[in-house]
């Protein structure tokens, strides 16, 4: 977890956590690039690196057990595990793109709302890039948790936790911005319990499913964050 010194100056009390892929950020063509690199097939190559990511997203794979295991689905015999992973970092790098609408609204409600995170799932190589990149994006947001260095990926529910006692916060004073409904439902169990109470407690993460399709999306999260600070 990496922490800043970053906040708003509206409700202090209340956090808004942002996903990144997709919500801010994109890396468009970085796997077309790696499988035709490994002369494999660009539906498959995205299917592979896809399903078997996880466990390099939970720090339980090493970045060479991850990419010797890209390499091992490459027809070539050939394949130069050195030159394939400066090919690697320089397509996540050269790809990755920042969505300037969405940091252009979360500049925009600062002065309004309190504290900012990100909970992403996210490899060390991309939270590498990023830094590097834009670094003016990574410092907005106080905390930083990341699934590389957690040991869980959403939609575990430990790492709802974990985020919760990294931030010192209650499950009703965050809301969650996401792209997937999974991870949503999964941090909207996560419940307060009141010592002494066996009853479930209303005090749940509130959420917002970021969907690109649909029009206005970022107008619409705006205006459901300022809400969410408000009240």
């Amino acid at each position: 977890m990496v922490f800043f010194d970053n906040q708003g100056e509206g409700n202090l009390d209340k956090i808004a956590v942002f996903d990144w892929g997709h919500v801010f950020l994109s890396y468009p063509g970085s796997l077309d690039r790696m499988a035709d690199y490994l002369d494999v097939d660009s539906k498959q190559f995205r299917e592979i690196f896809l399903n078997e990511i996880s466990l390099h997203e939970k720090g339980r794979m090493t970045e060479n057990e991850w990419l010797s295991l890209l390499t091992g689905h490459s027809p070539r015999n050939n394949v130069d595990m050195k030159e394939f992973t400066l090919f690697y970092k320089k397509a996540y790098y050269d790809a990755a793109t920042l969505d300037i609408r969405m940091f252009e609204m979360l500049n925009e409600i600062k002065p309004y709302v309190g504290w900012t995170a990100v909970l992403s799932n996210i490899n060390p190589v991309a939270v590498a890039i990023i830094r590097h990149k834009f670094p003016g994006f990574f410092c907005s947001f106080r905390w930083h948790f990341f699934s590389c260095e957690m040991g869980y990926v959403k939609p575990e529910p430990p790492i709802y936790h974990i985020m919760l006692k990294g931030m010192n916060a209650a499950p009703r004073d965050v809301i969650l911005v996401d792209v997937r409904q999974e991870n949503l439902r999964s941090a909207q169990e996560i419940r307060h319990f009141e010592k002494g109470n066996s009853q479930r407690s209303m005090d749940r993460i509130s959420t917002i499913h970021f969907d690109r399709g649909v029009k206005d999306m970022v107008v619409k999260t705006k205006a459901r964050l300022l809400r969410f600070f408000e009240d």
